[in-house]
């Protein structure tokens, strides 16, 4: 050993020896009982014959275990076993582990290894292998998941060698076979190795490869804190010359073999030699005596061999002289190499093919010739070549190879280069002899070839559809791609092997045979190609039994035809699928619908009545304090009723059920109203509102005014809502590139509030969301205006957006396209009807006693006479009876619904009287379509609820040109 090493090693035992003292702090914590994994590995690691642990690391740790006080619980199995119980922390120290990058990622392992180990080469007795390729071609028996087996697959691999891995389970079931020659080599760790060679008849190979130290492993972070401890305990063993670990060292690797004394080696060499001299002098005279007569017979023949040469060496002069003409003449580079495989000679053909001259050549390294992939093959066929002089050189073999080789001016070019060895007189290996033929454009042809072929192979295995090649002479399909084997189950070792895949596809043989003659007649030579192959439908049988219907299209290919295919079951069944999914999709719209139309209408009866008792209330005697409860509280209603109507606005959205108009509008007008809307608030809040309108806008356009002014209400009333000082502002401007009768505005709505932060942009357009979503926010809402407007703008046409800067404002964008509508002509004013001087005559038809009393209550306020029914039949019975005005009708109904009742009444079952008298349905159903479908039933008007006096006097107005009684209150409720 070295000094470097030794320091090294010194320097490491007293570290070690320093760490146990650290570890004495964790040996209080280990674990009283430990599992430990126990594999058969001898002599590291193993069970022997009474089934107890045994070898160099089950000696250690039991020695370890004494010392700390540990309970071992040895379990056994197979490597991958103990393995994944580490892993797991099922097994809580394993032993004589390798210790390698790959598993440092899954296991933690003791500072120190035991010991380095390393790989292996044996072979059977008698038969012995020196390098790697003499591998080539051999039975090589491995261990299962065993390192040293990896490390030798990729040299294998690397050196470009194949052979024939048998793999094992333990080493023990190796050498047997290896010993019965059974294997050709055998790859184990040294350990196993150097103590069982002499109990089998196997010899070690002079092959050793991949040095690997071996430790105690435990699962990853060491959950039971044991690496300290052992750690500790290993150094303080590996310190102490009679502690445990060298004991057992010498126990099984048999270092303490009695030796003899160097003055007995010295006399039995003595002995020796004097008797080796004592025979070398007898056989000596022997030998000269013979000799003497052996010379006298050379002599002579020597005389007659002399005359030989000469004649043999006329005659090689000759030849060379004709050799050497030929290599000149030749356009092949002709070139020889010694046995130390330095280049001897080069032909002039060296220039035309090179551009090097024969001396440049000569000392020209093999670097600069050869790129790197060549000089490995070089390389390659060299130790082939080296092996074969080693052992059987009268058998070396003449060695073809393709090389690149780059020319003089840089360019690379192919080579094919034939290398035969020169025997000398003896017959043994005194160099090589060497042609080499440019081969570059043969090699460009095969790559084109090979990458056409390529491409069309790769066509046929990578394409989604089932393909097969198939030979019509033969009838045997040639190759079937992915794809095909995926949708039917065979392979083209199952359509090949057989033969009859005829019978596998179509195994009834009316079918069968019907499809043959199909298949025969499109494949003749007789067939027109001009016409082409329609399309055919079979039922094919799947390797699992099941039929697939398949479209199979022709397309011939010389003497072979593609035969592409499309499973026309999983078209069908996809459209079944699709179906389905589309009636599940439906439904589950339908039920949403359902739902939203219930809990719209449950929750708008008892609002109602209760908005509708508070503006009754509000026309009592009320002192200040109460007007202020009533304010507040129909504020709150109201805020409920407009979350509703978002809610179902945005439902009709979804559903594709928000209808547009277009008609012609003001736009000023439009602006203007809605300005007019804002102004108390923002005069309230102190602050400032202006609007301005492009001169160069049209003055009437024609869409959908309802819409846009809902659009701009909600942008401007967030703009308010959002802004505590500063202004807000709305701008009309004409885009350009307007179309023929067509112009796009674009609306501008700034403020200088809140602002919205940018990681919140992207989310103010998706409904119930808001920018401030903390308990603590200081603006209500649910999120849906946003969501609405956007997707009313889309519904138009336009398009949406925003920009902002948080705590400094936001401006939306909102584009949207119109028609230039035309001015409208002055209406011709009509004659108004004389109003009704009495009260009206109402009959309210309402099941909900509140809401009966409620509506009831509102109308008498309003100057009409009320009676009220309790359900639709009892409303006819009052019909019949008694003469209206109009009729109230609530659709949710018992005995009788609104529906049904109006229809009974427009059939005349109330009276012929009254079959067209005016009846609203005044109803808490606000969906999508509802209020057509009412009116579709017969009804004149309709109204949602919760409704208050405006609603109601609106439609007295609209039937009988009277508002009715203006409404006294003592508060000031908000709108």
């Amino acid at each position: 050993m070295g000094y470097f090493a030794r320091t090294g090693a010194s320097l490491l035992l007293i570290l070690l020896a320093g760490l146990c003292v650290l570890g004495t702090a964790h040996a209080e914590a280990s674990p009283q009982t430990l599992r430990v994994g126990v594999y058969q590995n001898p002599p590291l690691l193993f069970t022997n014959d009474h089934g107890e642990p045994s070898g160099l690391f089950a000696d250690v740790l039991k020695d370890i275990a004494a010392s700390e006080g540990w309970s071992l619980d040895f379990v056994s199995g197979s490597w991958e076993a103990v393995y994944h119980g580490a892993v797991n922390a099922e097994i809580d120290i394993l032993p004589a582990t390798a210790i390698l990058e790959s598993r440092e990622k899954k296991l933690d392992f003791s500072e120190t290894p035991l010991i380095i180990n390393w790989a292996r080469v044996y072979t059977p007795k008698g038969k012995p292998m020196a390098s790697f390729p003499e591998f080539e071609g051999k039975r090589i028996g491995l261990l299962k998941q065993d390192t040293h087996a990896q490390a030798f697959k990729e040299l294998m691999k690397k050196f470009n060698l194949s052979y024939v891995p048998v793999e094992y389970d333990n080493y023990l079931d190796l050498f047997k076979d290896l010993s019965a020659e059974q294997l050709d080599a055998g790859v184990v760790n040294r350990m196993f190795g150097e103590r069982l060679q002499h109990e089998f008849p196997v010899q070690k190979s002079p092959t050793i490869f991949n040095p690997i130290p071996v430790g105690f492993a435990v699962a990853k972070q060491d959950p039971k804190n044991l690496l300290p401890v052992l750690n500790a305990r290993i150094a303080k063993l590996l310190t102490d010359k009679s502690s445990r670990y060298y004991t057992s060292m010498n126990r099984w690797f048999d270092r303490t073999q009695p030796s003899r004394s160097k003055l007995q080696h010295i006399l039995i060499a003595v002995l020796l030699l004097a008797m080796l001299l004592l025979a070398a002098t007898l056989a000596l005279q022997t030998v000269v005596k013979r000799k003497t007569r052996e010379l006298q017979l050379a002599n002579e023949t020597l005389k007659r061999e002399i005359q030989e040469r000469k004649h043999a060496e006329k005659v090689a002069k000759t030849q060379e002289t004709r050799y050497r003409l030929l290599a000149k003449s030749s356009a092949d580079l002709i070139w020889t190499m010694d046995e130390n495989r330095r280049y001897t000679y080069f032909n002039p053909a060296a220039e035309s093919m090179l551009g090097y001259t024969p001396e440049e050549l000569l000392n020209l390294p093999q670097e600069k010739r050869f790129p790197p992939s060549s000089l490995e093959k070089i390389r390659q066929a060299d130790a082939i070549r080296f092996a074969h002089w080693q052992k059987k050189p009268d058998e070396i073999p003449a060695m073809t190879m393709e090389l690149q080789q780059i020319r003089k001016d840089g360019t690379v070019i192919w080579t094919e280069v034939v290398s035969t060895p020169i025997l000398d007189d003896d017959g043994a290996p005194c160099g090589v002899l060497g042609v080499t033929r440019e081969i570059t454009s043969r090699k460009k042809i095969e790559r084109e070839l090979l990458e056409s072929e390529r491409r069309f192979r790769e066509m046929i295995v990578k394409s989604p559809h089932p393909m097969c090649i198939l030979d019509s002479r033969a009838e045997t399909i040639l190759l079937c791609n992915d794809a095909f084997t995926n949708a039917f189950g065979y392979t083209t070792k199952d359509v090949a092997a057989g033969g009859d895949w005829w019978s596998a596809f179509c195994p009834e043989p009316a079918q069968r045979e019907t499809i043959k003659t199909a298949w025969r007649n499109a494949v003749s030579p007789g067939w027109n190609s001009q016409k082409g192959h329609p399309p055919r439908v079979w039922m094919i049988r799947r390797k699992d039994g099941q039929f697939r219907k398949v479209e199979t299209h022709l397309t011939p290919l010389g003497k072979e035809w593609l035969i592409s295919m499309f499973d026309l079951t999983s078209h069908l069944e996809l459209q079944a699928e699709l179906v389905q999914a589309k009636e599940e999709a439906e439904t589950a719209n339908k039920a949403k619908t359902e739902f939203l139309a219930n809990m719209s209408h449950e929750i708008r009866t008892p609002l109602n009545g209760a908005l509708g008792m508070l503006q009754l209330m509000a026309t009592t005697e009320l002192n200040a304090e109460q007007c202020e409860y009533i304010d507040a509280a129909i504020t709150s209603c109201q805020r409920l009723t407009r979350l509703m109507g978002d809610i179902l606005d945005l439902s009709r959205v979804e559903a594709g059920k928000l209808d547009l108009f277009e008609e012609p509008f003001d736009l000023s007008d439009t602006l203007h109203s809605i300005l007019q809307l804002f102004q108390p608030m923002a005069e309230e809040k102190g602050l400032a509102i202006k609007s301005v309108i492009d001169p160069r806008v049209p003055w009437i356009l024609a869409g959908d005014a309802g819409r846009l002014q809902q659009v701009l209400n909600n942008l401007l009333g967030n703009a308010l809502k959002f802004t505590e000082k500063g202004c807000v502002s709305m701008e009309a401007t004409l885009l350009p590139n307007a179309s023929d009768g067509e112009v796009f505005i674009l609306f501008t709505i700034a403020d200088t509030g809140a602002g919205v932060p940018d990681d919140r942009l992207n989310d103010i357009f998706s409904p119930f969301t808001q920018v401030d979503g903390s308990f603590t926010r200081s603006y209500q809402g649910a999120g849906l205006g946003l969501a609405i407007c956007k997707r009313i703008v889309e519904l138009m046409g336009g398009a949406m957006s925003v920009e902002s800067e948080y705590g400094r404002g936001t401006t939306f964008y909102v584009s949207i396209p119109f028609k230039v509508g035309d001015a409208p002509t002055a209406p011709t004013p009509e004659a108004e009807p004389p109003p009704i001087q009495s009260g009206f005559h109402v009959l309210l038809a309402e099941d909900d006693p509140v809401n009966q009393k409620t509506v009831g209550k509102m109308l008498e306020k309003l100057g009409c006479r009320v009676v009220p029914a309790e359900d639709g039949r009892h409303a006819l019975e009052l019909l019949k009876k008694d003469r209206f005005d109009l009729v109230f009708m609530d659709i949710q109904m018992p005995v009788l619904d609104g529906v049904q009742a109006t229809m009974a009444i427009r059939s005349k079952a109330a009276g012929s009287h009254n079959a067209y008298i005016p009846i609203v349905a005044l109803t808490a159903y606000a969906m999508p379509g509802d209020r057509n479908r009412f009116l579709e039933a017969g009804m004149d008007a309709y109204l949602a609820k919760p409704v208050d006096f405006d609603d109601l006097r609106d439609v007295l107005a609209k039937f009988f040109h009277k508002t009715g009684t203006p409404i006294e209150t003592n508060c000031n409720p908000a709108t």
